[in-house]
């Protein structure tokens, strides 16, 4: 409201004056263009009512806190800078809200007083009045005097008041005018870069307004939408719906959410999202539409492609046919993403790519198509790499080369840029879904990204459909499945069982759903047994185990179980699955078989296994110092003799009556076991070697003082024993070997004995350099590092050579020396290597023979290989292929080898004598009593031991021998032949006792090769 006018002090002329004042104020407010126009003016309207040589107005900007001085003319100070308010008159006028006429007087009381301070220059006269607007004082108008010339009243105050209130209201409104002006070139500034598009129309739809946004979002220029209506640019799908909702909320009031197609001004329709608002005017009257509109195509094509793949889902939940899936996909991407084309092909085994399901307009392309994926240019396309490379392919426009086969096709029906993606399943490229537009570029990095996610998902979802099948099967499996099988969740309560599980445990699913399978709990177990199987497959385990269960009918059963836990997608443990299967009689026939693998069948004593069990336990035993024992080895002498004289069935009885006899000698603690054949063992826990020595020999007296019965005759059968301690420190294998060298020491000196062995270093080191002679005879057989020599055998009566001994040597490695038998030939026979030996010997000798067909070359043969029947078929079978003459070869068998298996040995000479191969007995004359054997053998020669020749010529009693060993040979039909003839007096003796052939040294020294002379 205008203040009143103020008291005139000089009549009618300042009433005037003031009048005139007033119409000025007017007509400035109304003319001037800005504060600074305003301000002139109104300073040049006070002046002509007052002096006002020095006049200014401060403005107070409240939310920063600054004062200003927007209008500032003084003779005797500077404009201030726009600051804090301080504690000046001006700020004393804005802090009261009252006129202030601040005299000299009234200046330094205020001062005093604390209410003011002194800044600037001194004025006499300071005259100030508040600016106010809706009662609030924002600024100051103030004159001032710095002389006595002029002086203020309180009619100057009075009139400057006035005029401070037609001019606060002035200002007042030109701030808030440019406030409108500042917000309005704000909002201008918003609307033009805001990423949203905001627009105006009127009721009927036409647009009166468009923000610049439009022309990046939409591609349309403000100016191009102006006056048009709005739903021109919506699809044609999408208008009936819009416009429901629109006239609905018109009728009702209120925001609405819109989602619809509207039209691109190049590239077709986008999605987009619209919030429109009801415009209305002063009487709350609809006058128009706000809209707010964002672009969501990348938002709509994500959610129509998501929603497709969960409808896929539904489709295989359902059980919906395969094809009419595939055609379903093909129809909703061209619907729902506005392609021309799509199609799904699958890979052949013939290479090429076969359509499995298509839809759009464009379908019409496929028509005699061919695509393949093993090469070619009809394999370069996107299908045919995408299924070669199992990533995404695409072509953006028709002169792309990989086209070329099919571009004319796609011209025709209007395609021009294609993408196809991988069906890959489980690593697999199953396939391939192709897409085709009608634009080219339409394949950029955003929809290649969302198509590949939807060809991801829709290769998962095939897979799905493969899984579903699969699932049935399985389930279908599980319900005909043998072996029972259990549910349960988590807290071990029954959620399904299949039929076998009824079958073995009499439950059925009705009975047993929901409770534990504690009800099967037989009590044989403990419970700390059921405590660790709980704690297995708590921790995610799979359990394995036996249960002895209780059937519904009471019966017990031993069950074999595997029970796994199954996690959820969250990881944590969600079912237990138990596979039951009845072991009842399996347990009864593994408990046999057990029993039978650590027992001898025909004994029932303890195997080889067993008793190495037990020495193991020995040996721990004794290393701990808590005991010592003895192990024996036991073998019966000659015993295959008789067993292959009267036959197995009759060793057997033998055999279960020799380990009766064995029994009733050993006291109870005594552990009797059986290698195999007729070797057997003995195990004396707490025994020390003179326990032991007394334990063998007894064992010994009683056999050899038994008679063994078999068939109604009686037969002697004798032992030999070997035998070492056994005190922790050496392993088993050391032990056995030890004992093994034991018992070949006591055959070695003629049966029937027993020999214990000190675990010395001068016996371990033995048996450890037999060992190793083992190894080196491996090597040199591997190697080829055996060489034969050859000695010569003379007829003495003419002392013409008529037969070659092949004499085995081992060369050393790397090109050394030559190795005599009696280095190696030794563990040759303890480690079973004679068999190897002799057949390599056999084989060189066969060779010779073949390109020397005069030569006649006698072969030694190892007592160990005449029990191999292998070796005999070989050798058998070698002589056959090598076509040697009759007579050229020839085999030495040793007397004792001879005498301690007649049988094999008659085979040997049988069998081999029939391929025209000839023999000779060995070292003949050791074992004299073998006079009895010599007539049973087939041999032609008989070669008389060396220790009986070599003193010959001064020894009556050897001579005697000799002579009666020609005189029975010659009596058989065989001609003898003297060994180690070492001195050449001796052979005269020989011719006159009538010995046909001599060898040795005297006659003949050993060659490695044979002269071509002796042919």
């Amino acid at each position: 409201m205008t203040a009143p006018l103020p008291a005139l002090r000089s009549g009618a002329f300042k009433a005037r004056r003031i009048r005139e004042s007033i119409f000025k104020i007017s007509k400035a407010v109304s003319m001037a263009e800005s504060l600074d126009d305003l301000c002139r003016e109104i300073h040049g309207i006070v002046a002509g009512l007052m002096p006002a040589e020095n006049f200014y107005i401060a403005l107070l900007d409240r939310e920063k806190n600054q004062l200003r001085f927007p209008y500032f003319i003084d003779s005797e100070d500077d404009v201030p800078e726009t600051a804090t308010p301080g504690r000046g008159l001006t700020e004393y006028v804005l802090r009261t809200g009252t006129p202030l006429l601040a005299t000299p007087e009234v200046f330094d009381r205020l001062v005093e007083e604390g209410e003011v301070e002194i800044l600037g220059p001194d004025s006499l006269d300071w005259l100030g009045v508040p600016l106010k607007a809706r009662g609030e004082t924002y600024g100051t108008l103030v004159v001032q005097s710095y002389t006595t010339d002029v002086r203020y009243s309180e009619d100057d105050r009075d009139l400057l008041v006035f005029v401070a209130d037609q001019v606060g209201h002035v200002v007042e409104r030109m701030r808030a005018d440019e406030a409108i002006r500042k917000a309005q070139a704000e909002l201008k500034r918003l609307t033009d870069h805001m990423i949203d598009a905001i627009s105006q129309t009127d009721m009927s739809g036409v647009f009166q307004f468009a923000s610049p946004s439009h022309r990046d979002r939409m591609g349309w220029t403000p100016e191009e939408l102006h006056g048009r209506p709005f739903f021109e640019f919506v699809h044609p799908d999408d208008r009936e719906a819009l416009t429901l909702r629109l006239a609905e909320t018109a009728e009702k009031g209120g925001t609405l959410p819109l989602v619809y197609r509207f039209a691109h001004k190049n590239e077709g329709h986008l999605w987009v999202e619209t919030v429109a608002n009801l415009l209305r005017d002063g009487e709350e009257q609809p006058q128009g539409w706000v809209l707010v509109t964002r672009d969501v195509t990348e938002r709509k094509e994500a959610e129509l492609v998501l929603s497709l793949v969960h409808e896929v889902d539904r489709k295989i939940l359902g059980r919906e046919p395969f094809d009419s899936i595939l055609d379903f996909v093909c129809t909703e991407i061209v619907a729902r993403l506005g392609f021309r084309l799509a199609w799904v092909g699958f890979k052949q085994p013939d290479g090429n790519v076969q359509p499995g399901a298509s839809a759009g307009p464009a379908s019409g392309y496929l028509d005699g198509f061919e695509v393949r994926w093993d090469g070619g240019p009809l394999a370069q396309g996107p299908t045919g790499k995408s299924i070669q490379t199992g990533k995404v392919q695409a072509v953006n426009s028709q002169d792309d080369e990989s086209w070329e086969p099919w571009r004319a096709r796609a011209k025709e029906c209007g395609l021009k840029s294609s993408a196809s993606f991988p069906l890959v399943s489980l690593g697999v490229v199953r396939g391939a879904l192709a897409i085709y537009s009608e634009r080219e570029g339409t394949f950029d990095t955003r929809m290649l990204n969302l198509l590949r996610r939807f060809a991801d998902q829709l290769a998962f979802s095939l897979m799905e459909a493969e899984h579903l099948e699969l699932i049935e099967l399985q389930t279908a499996a599980l319900e005909a499945a043998a072996n029972a099988v259990v549910i349960t969740n988590r807290d071990g309560k029954v959620e399904w069982v299949n039929p076998a599980f009824t079958q073995l445990t009499g439950y059925e699913l009705s009975e047993i759903l929901g409770e534990t399978p504690r009800v099967l709990k037989s009590g044989i177990q403990s419970d700390h047994y059921y405590q660790r199987l709980w704690e297995t497959i708590s921790e995610g385990q799979v359990w394995r185990g036996e249960l002895y269960n209780r059937r519904k009918d009471g019966s017990i059963y031993v069950e074999e179980q595997t029970i796994t836990p199954v996690r959820g997608a969250d990881g944590q443990i969600r079912h237990f699955v138990a596979i039951k299967q009845d072991v009842t009689t399996r347990r009864k026939d593994e408990e046999r078989i057990r029993y039978l693998a650590l027992h001898d069948p025909l004994t029932e004593l303890p195997n080889r296994r067993a008793l190495e069990e037990r020495l193991e336990r020995m040996i721990s035993e004794c290393s701990r110092g808590s005991r010592s024992g003895i192990l024996m080895l036991i073998d019966l002498d000659n015993f295959k003799i008789i067993n292959d004289t009267l036959g197995h069935p009759a060793g057997d009885r033998i055999l279960v009556e020799f380990t009766r006899l064995l029994r009733s000698v050993l006291r109870p603690g005594d552990q009797l076991g059986r290698l195999g054949g007729d070797e057997f063992v003995v195990l004396l826990e707490g025994s020390g070697p003179e326990a032991g020595r007394a334990t063998g020999e007894r064992l010994r007296q009683a056999v050899d003082a038994h008679r063994f019965r078999v068939e109604g005759r009686i037969y002697d059968l004798t032992i030999s024993v070997g035998m070492v301690p056994i005190d922790g420190r050496m392993d088993s294998s050391s032990i056995l070997s030890l004992a093994d060298s034991a018992l070949y020491i006591s055959k070695d000196r003629g049966r029937n004995q027993v020999t214990f062995l000190e675990a010395t270093v001068s016996t371990v080191s033995s048996l450890a350099l037999a060992g190793e002679w083992a190894g080196r005879i491996k090597s040199a057989i591997k190697e080829n590092r055996l060489v034969l020599m050859f000695q010569p055998i003379l007829r003495l009566a003419d002392s013409r050579v008529l037969h070659y001994e092949a004499l085995l040597r081992m060369r050393e490695e790397e090109g050394g020396g030559l190795i005599g038998p009696g280095s190696f030939l030794g563990a040759g026979e303890r480690f079973g290597l004679m068999p190897q030996i002799d057949r390599w010997v056999v084989r060189e000798v066969l060779s010779i023979l073949k390109s020397r067909p005069a030569l006649e070359i006698f072969v030694n043969v190892s007592g160990a290989s005449l029990g191999q029947e292998p070796l005999l078929t070989e050798i058998e079978a070698l002589v056959r292929e090598s076509g040697v003459k009759p007579g050229q070869l020839a085999f030495e068998i040793t007397e004792t080898a001879a005498v301690a298996d007649v049988v094999a040995v008659r085979q040997w000479m049988r069998r081999l004598k029939e391929l025209g191969c000839r023999f000779a007995l060995d070292d003949f004359g050791m074992g004299f009593s073998s006079f009895s054997y010599l007539q049973s053998l087939p041999a032609d020669y008989v070669k008389i031991d060396g220790a009986f020749i070599r003193d010959l010529s001064s020894n009556p009693a050897n001579r005697a021998l000799v002579k009666a060993i020609d005189t029975v040979a010659e009596t058989m039909g065989k001609e003898t032949i003297a060994e180690s003839v070492e001195d050449a007096r001796i052979i005269p003796v020989l011719r006159e006792l009538g010995v046909e052939f001599g060898q040795g040294f005297a006659l003949g020294m050993p060659a490695l090769g044979i002269p071509q002379s002796s042919e």
